[in-house]
């Protein structure tokens, strides 16, 4: 199972490699999932200024986007480790395997069925961490 880190966090276990090299960085134009850089096998990066992010965030006026502490971005965050873990499902499914369009598509369906349960523990845990923020601003 890979490591979930956002973009810009520096990668564990990297001491190998420059600072600067040890993250992804974060924007508009790499995708919110980044997953297909060989260097980071190991690692799935979660891009919250890709363009779907930033419409996921929305704005807060001309301070720009909103916080990370929120429960939409919160859900978000479970949706794309939702993500993750079907495209890993497949991923292992049919690695050695060469398929149709059709049978992979039918394959992240039956993905998706599979790994639903992960959502409802994630959005409890958001619950949870939301609750946790508030009691922590009180």
């Amino acid at each position: 199972m890979p490591l979930l880190l956002l973009c810009g966090t520096v990668a564990p276990g990297r001491e190998d490699l420059p600072e600067v090299q040890r993250t992804h960085p974060a924007g508009p134009q790499y995708p919110t999932i980044i997953d297909f850089d060989p260097q980071w096998e190991s690692i799935v990066w979660i891009n919250l200024e890709s363009a779907e992010a930033q419409k996921v965030r929305g704005s807060r006026g001309p301070i720009g986007a909103m916080g990370i502490r929120t429960q939409t971005v919160f859900q978000f965050l479970a949706l794309k480790g939702f993500e993750v873990l079907r495209r890993l499902k497949v991923k292992q499914d049919y690695e050695e395997k060469q398929v149709t369009a059709a049978e992979f598509l039918r394959g992240m369906s039956e993905a998706e069925i599979d790994a639903a349960p992960f959502l409802d523990s994630a959005y409890a845990i958001v619950e949870r961490m939301l609750k946790g923020v508030e009691l922590e601003m009180v």
